[in-house]
């Protein structure tokens, strides 16, 4: 018994001390000091933000369980500008996955611009991540589209992207 209690509590431990290593870049997460596109004096909010889709997540890290625990950002400037910073995280442990994101931005007189785009491939297994960052020309902008996709690679002839994930963030 006592062997057994032992053995259970070692490789408890050793879990909780790797579960502590990964937990641990939640400090890495992005924030207000990742706004330095803008003079900081120029910053008029941050607003954190995670979409948790199950096969295209946008956050940062940690990503665990197929979830980005870490939150990616919007920067809103007071001069009307504004930033996008993340991370793209693929995440389908079972077979390849490519995860889409696109972002544009409204300026005040409500016109669009046109789609920002980043992607990320996983080849199933392991999670696959690429960092994203945009900014919005010159101008006065008070909303952000975000759009997460997902794109399956089969022999079908009518594979595209699936919308999984559709938010607009306000000033």
């Amino acid at each position: 018994m006592a062997r057994f209690f032992s053995g259970r509590m070692l490789t408890t431990a050793i879990l909780g001390f790797a579960l502590a290593g990964f937990t641990s870049g939640a400090a890495r997460a992005f924030g207000g000091g990742d706004c330095n596109m803008f003079a900081q004096s120029n910053i008029a909010r941050v607003q954190e933000i995670s979409i948790d889709t199950g096969g295209a997540d946008f956050g940062d890290f940690p990503h665990l369980f197929g979830s980005p625990l870490g939150k990616a950002i919007i920067c809103w400037a007071s001069d009307g500008r504004v930033a996008v910073r993340g991370t793209l995280f693929a995440d389908n442990f079972r077979e390849p996955i490519q995860a889409i994101l696109k972002v544009r931005f409204r300026s005040n007189n409500g016109t669009w611009t046109p789609f920002a785009q980043g992607d990320v491939s996983g080849n199933g297994g392991l999670v696959a991540f690429q960092r994203f960052f945009r900014t919005s020309p010159r101008g006065q902008f008070n909303r952000v589209q975000i759009r997460l996709e997902t794109f399956r690679d089969s022999a079908l002839p009518n594979d595209r992207a699936i919308t999984v994930a559709d938010e607009i963030f306000r000033r």
